[in-house]
């Protein structure tokens, strides 16, 4: 488990099952996601039992705890990692609004960072943010991420497409 000042992080486990399904399943989510689907409660916990070795399931997920309440404030993770190249992408959920823009995400970021270089020795993360998520475009601007050049256009489950701009950051810089 990391440690920060107000927030720590540690693994997902079955127990968060229910809390990640809501999650996963609620549609402002997939409106800032590339989800595009339900899941089930099994494929959740399938997830999370696969999670428990990363370097074959190639991604992870942290559940990121407020340190004085012990509350779940949200999640962030890692997806495609690629192992030869030392790359990953990097995704972050503030689940309620209430605790957003309160800097937990950027410490959630710097915490997986720290993590993703001592355990693992990722030296690159990127991210995919749409462009209408003003919120997290600001957040990876103020953790350091640089913008790539371009736009990708995405289709989005109601089948309008959806403008995401890259992000990168190399860690250790």
């Amino acid at each position: 488990m990391k440690v920060n000042s107000t927030i720590s992080l540690r693994s997902a486990k079955l127990e968060d099952a229910e809390i990640i399904l809501d999650w996963e399943n609620n549609l402002e989510n997939w409106a800032v996601s590339s989800n595009n689907s339900p899941y089930s409660l099994i494929d959740i916990q399938m997830l999370i039992i696969s999670l428990r070795n990363v370097r074959k399931a190639c991604q992870a997920r942290f559940m990121i705890i407020h340190k004085s309440s012990n509350e779940i404030l949200g999640s962030v993770d890692l997806y495609e990692i690629d192992w030869g190249n030392k790359t990953a992408g990097v995704g972050v959920l503030i689940s309620s609004k209430k605790y957003r823009s309160k800097g937990f995400a950027s410490e959630a970021l710097l915490l997986l960072e720290e993590l993703a270089i001592n355990e693992w020795e990722l030296k690159h993360f990127n991210a995919e943010v749409h462009l209408t998520n003003i919120p997290s475009l600001k957040l990876f601007e103020k953790c350091g991420y640089k913008k790539k050049d371009g736009v990708i256009k995405a289709k989005s489950p109601n089948g309008d497409y959806i403008e995401t701009i890259l992000f990168e950051k190399w860690l250790n810089d």
